[in-house]
């Protein structure tokens, strides 16, 4: 079964069960309310036509007991039997029974009696043989069902034909959708609760679009980042082939420049990898932490890469430990990050300091300033940005990826905070890493496109 004639059926199965629906919604309790008052009505109904016989057959009780105590003959007993219609007339005299009328079996039965001298008339009636639910009532009841039914069947028609159109186009987004054509959208048109399906369904493809370009620009970044070092490992590796590197000299440094190549790509590997780490949900468990302490080892593992660029490299921390509830290895990658890319752009003679310090909000602040060469304005609200470099050159030199900032704001984010960035060119630049107090570290978000829920503040 092909996928048009899937959804045409299932299209049809929802048109029917929503027309069915609608008519049994409509239908019975309407239907109920008419049964229930048509029940009430012959209730009332019965209880006056009871009523009304009682009287009745009282009254005929007391003539015929008033004139057999006057000494009217039996034979005029017959005569009074023929004006109680369906009711049973008996009369019993001194323990006989003088006279008994034809026998009465309804399922109403009750009984009215009058004494005279000598005996009893006793007349035994039947309420449901003279009144209860009448025919009349039933054709009423019927009429007024069959009305119903129809008005209901029309009105459920053309209420689901208004639905189809709409449910069509919804459809018919979804399968472009599905297809792979995350640029369909649905009209906002139709029923005030389709058009809030309608607004739902367009954020979630312009959510799946946006994401796609993003990952598309990833993927040729990517192929730019590594081609620009295979490129060099080829052409060396072709001057080594030809004999073009002959000498000790020439040789080492074409390992020298394979080595240093080698290490590029390697380093892109690892900072991609950390980019899925902060994509994987609950891989990073949030845990107390000492922002201090973390700060130190992190400036440990750092201080070789700083010596070698003859940065000076501190950290500054109060005495008191600043103990949080948060994912350790997130802060340690941010921190790193930062730090690095600290160090990367600070000149020989240089510093950087990194200081822990208490926030406002219950929050904390682990701050990275050096004294490099600065952010230009133009190029702040991009840093954060994916293989985004201010100097290019500069960076590929220097063996950055073009990560590590979007790698520390995606650790920010999935650790629910910020990061916020002074800077001015010729006169350094100050990141500070927002950490809360209690994280949620879901580790599910903050590796999204770039440009994409940023947490960051920069000013220059």
């Amino acid at each position: 079964m092909t996928a048009a004639r899937w959804r045409s059926r299932a299209l049809g199965r929802v048109r029917s069960s929503l027309g069915l629906r609608l008519v049994a919604s409509m239908v019975m309790p309407a239907a109920l309310l008419l049964v229930g008052a048509a029940l009430l009505f012959a209730h009332l109904d019965h209880d006056r036509a009871r009523a009304t016989s009682l009287r009745s057959d009282r009254s005929t009780a007391a003539v015929v007991a008033q004139a057999l105590g006057k000494g009217a003959r039996p034979e005029l007993l017959p005569l009074f039997q023929q004006l109680l219609g369906d009711d049973q007339l008996l009369v019993y005299r001194h323990g006989h029974t003088l006279y008994r009328g034809p026998r009465n079996t309804g399922p109403g039965l009750f009984t009215v009696s009058r004494a005279f001298p000598g005996g009893r008339v006793v007349v035994v009636g039947d309420v449901e043989g003279q009144s209860g639910l009448t025919a009349e009532l039933t054709a009423i009841v019927a009429g007024i069902l069959v009305v119903l039914v129809v008005v209901s069947v029309i009105g459920s028609t053309t209420l689901t034909r208004s639905l189809r159109r709409p449910i069509g186009r919804a459809a018919g987004a979804a399968d472009r959708v599905a297809a792979g054509d995350l640029r369909a959208r649905i009209d906002d048109s139709g029923p005030e609760q389709f058009r809030h399906l309608v607004r739902a369904f367009n954020s979630m493809a312009a959510r799946l679009e946006e994401a796609d370009r993003a990952e598309r620009r990833l993927l040729a970044d990517l192929a730019h980042e590594i081609a620009t070092p295979l490129n060099s490992v080829a052409a060396v590796a072709s001057a080594v082939i030809d004999g073009t590197v002959r000498s000790d000299t020439e040789r080492g440094e074409a390992a020298a420049l394979l080595r240093n190549e080698v290490e590029r790509i390697r380093a892109l590997l690892d900072s991609l990898g950390n980019l899925r780490q902060l994509e994987l949900p609950g891989s990073n468990p949030p845990r107390r932490t000492d922002l201090r302490e973390l700060a130190r080892t992190v400036a440990l593992r750092l201080a070789p890469e700083a010596d070698q660029r003859s940065v000076t490299l501190r950290v500054h921390a109060r005495r008191r430990p600043a103990v949080v509830v948060t994912a350790p290895d997130l802060v340690d990658t941010a921190l790193t990050n930062l730090v690095s890319n600290a160090i990367r752009y600070t000149l020989p003679g240089g510093r950087v300091d990194v200081s822990v310090q208490p926030a406002e909000d219950d929050r904390w602040c682990i701050a990275v300033r050096d004294t490099g060469i600065g952010i230009a304005p133009e190029h702040q609200g991009r840093i954060f940005d994916r293989f985004y470099r201010v100097d290019r050159a500069r960076g590929r030199s220097s063996g950055g990826s073009g990560l590590g900032l979007a790698i520390a704001r995606g650790a920010a984010l999935a650790l629910g905070g910020a990061i916020e960035l002074t800077s001015s060119p010729g006169s350094g630049s100050e990141f500070r890493l927002i950490v809360p107090a209690a994280s949620p570290a879901s580790g599910a978000q903050g590796a999204g496109p770039p440009g994409e829920g940023a947490s960051t503040r920069t000013t220059g």
